[in-house]
């Protein structure tokens, strides 16, 4: 079983490159876009020294 999903994973991944790409893209643009929210939440509940 391994070794099927060994071969033919590399192909079903060159299939679905295209909408995958913009998953990846979108993904990340989430994390960063949570990530700098966070990020500036934290700072604007910090007092300021």
């Amino acid at each position: 079983m391994k070794r099927f999903w060994r071969i033919s994973a590399p192909q079903v991944k060159e299939h679905a490159m295209p909408t995958q790409q913009k998953q990846d893209w979108l993904a990340l643009a989430l994390m960063m876009a949570l990530h700098l929210i966070v990020d500036g939440l934290y700072a604007f509940s910090r007092p300021k020294q």
